[in-house]
């Protein structure tokens, strides 16, 4: 990730709400009118944010485009 582009989200939120549901977090309000406001441009899917978010926790990295499962 570029910070430089992330930077005036993150003066504004404090934090890159997009990471949210990736990192298990909850969206604030403004957060979330932020990612509307934005037609959720860069927004992980929901099962691909699931996804990654178990992969963090068990520390286990999967290549993009494998199956963790297989």
């Amino acid at each position: 990730m570029r910070i430089g582009i992330q930077k005036p989200i993150i003066d504004r939120l404090s934090r890159y709400p997009y990471l949210n549901a990736i990192l298990g977090r909850q969206s604030a309000a403004e957060e979330e009118a932020w990612i509307e406001e934005t037609g959720h441009f860069n927004e992980a899917e929901r099962e691909v944010a699931r996804r990654i978010a178990e992969a963090v926790r068990q520390r286990r990295w999967t290549p993009l485009g494998e199956d963790p499962a297989s």
